[in-house]
């Protein structure tokens, strides 16, 4: 479940939506229809009828999708995207989902291009993604280009090079046997391999590695011959 800082992202917090959900409260009464006072003929009235609870259908129907997104937006920050494809796997038609999201957009309560920032910020710091790595998860989440790459201009290569050295150095044990070449080729292997999967190229991943086992293993010398 992705976690948000709620200070920094108050939007996506039930106990801040206030007016928000308010407005959104009151939305399913634009679709209940009100009969004439007066029927000229039967087929008239049961013409009106039948207009009436369809839209009490559509009323009903659009109550329940709005339960379902605030239940999702109470659990965790969510895109647009999943947020539509929660509410068609829960039977919601596509035009009421249309109509809920884009009310949900206009009172703040979806933001992708919020999500996109905060989540980079947010899962950089706590799982260390590379950028491409980063983009592709974006990308999963039905997140536009521009916003992705706006997003993603918050992280430099310096950033990038400093979390892919962090990553190594809590991997490294002062007990591994830096000393046996096999050995050694064995952690560094291990290591690149790490870095791959949090999609980083695999020439800084090379250059990262080598550079602190290399480190390491000085260290493990120097401490050999006190």
């Amino acid at each position: 479940m992705e976690s948000f800082d709620e200070e920094n992202y108050p939007s996506w917090h039930p106990a801040a939506w206030g007016a928000a959900e308010e407005d959104l409260l009151k939305s399913s009464q634009d679709f209940s229809g009100s009969s004439s006072a007066s029927q000229s003929s039967w087929g008239d009235q049961d013409a009106s009828e039948s207009k009436e609870l369809s839209e009490e259908q559509k009323a009903r129907e659009f109550t329940h999708a709005k339960n379902i997104v605030y239940q999702q937006l109470a659990a965790s920050a969510k895109t647009r995207f999943q947020l539509e494809k929660k509410l068609s796997d829960k039977g919601i038609s596509a035009e009421i989902a249309e109509d809920l999201l884009q009310r949900c957009e206009a009172v703040g309560l979806v933001n992708d291009e919020e999500y996109a920032q905060m989540y980079v910020r947010t899962t950089a710091n706590m799982k260390k993604l590379s950028r491409s790595a980063l983009h592709r998860e974006l990308k999963t989440r039905g997140i536009r280009e521009e916003y992705i790459e706006q997003a993603l201009a918050q992280r430099s290569d310096s950033d990038e090079y400093e979390d892919a050295v962090s990553l190594v150095q809590k991997k490294l044990r002062p007990s591994m046997n830096l000393s046996d070449y096999r050995e050694k080729e064995k952690i560094m292997r291990r290591l690149v391999s790490m870095l791959g999967r949090k999609g980083y190229s695999s020439s800084l991943a090379f250059s990262v590695v080598r550079s602190e086992v290399e480190r390491m293993a000085e260290h493990q010398e120097r401490s050999s011959y006190e």
